[in-house]
């Protein structure tokens, strides 16, 4: 009888354990995300709540260098961003560079136009190896398939087939459609614009 006990106790801690790793893995959502970006920017505007307009002006914010720079580095964002690091989800969204550079380097007619993170290096060092948002992921697919906005959707194709513009290319284009009620363009700019931020200026980005 007392090993049958032991069984049971035993599958109960199996199960409340398996429970709690369920549980850890939905702390990090698209969704989720972007309600924490959206917390965020009350306290950046100091606002009670968030609309369109909001994201447009953190856009701007982004062009004109008018964030302040804690806002991507105190430790509190650390400390999100490298949890968020270790989820499924940023293993879904961001990939190594070389990873990237390596499956499309098989079609040569493709153009990479990639951001300058790494400097001081000439042509015969070895550059750092770094994380970044991979175009081919489901996501960027499924933010294609999400937008009914045939301006949008040719964004996010074009990110899809260059493989990786600089992120004024991308801000202005986004001014430019003016459109920021579609959640795929809330989701793009959360990813792109804030926790790639974060990744970058705080070197969380980078392969050690």
């Amino acid at each position: 009888m007392r090993g049958i006990h032991q069984l049971i106790f035993g599958i109960l801690i199996i199960n409340f354990t398996i429970s709690l790793g369920n549980c850890k893995s939905k702390n990090y959502t698209r969704h989720k995300i972007v309600e924490d970006f959206e917390k965020e920017l009350m306290l950046l505007f100091n606002k009670e709540t968030i609309d369109e307009e909001d994201y447009k002006l953190y856009l701007i914010g982004i062009n004109e260098m008018t964030i302040p720079r804690e806002f991507f580095t105190s430790k509190e964002k650390q400390q999100k961003a490298s949890e968020f690091r270790n989820s499924d989800l940023f293993k879904s969204i961001w990939e190594k560079k070389s990873i990237i550079d390596n499956e499309r380097s098989q079609n040569k007619s493709e153009i990479i136009i990639e951001p300058p993170r790494t400097t001081g290096y000439d042509d015969n060092q070895t550059r750092p190896d770094y994380y970044q948002i991979n175009p081919d992921s489901k996501f960027i697919n499924d933010l294609i398939e999400q937008t009914n906005k045939s301006e949008i959707k040719s964004l996010f194709k074009e990110i899809q087939k260059i493989g990786v513009l600089l992120p004024p290319i991308i801000s202005n284009a986004l001014l430019e459609i003016d459109d920021y009620k579609d959640e795929s363009v809330k989701k793009y700019i959360v990813l792109q614009f804030y926790y790639d931020f974060i990744f970058m200026m705080n070197r969380l980005n980078q392969i050690k």
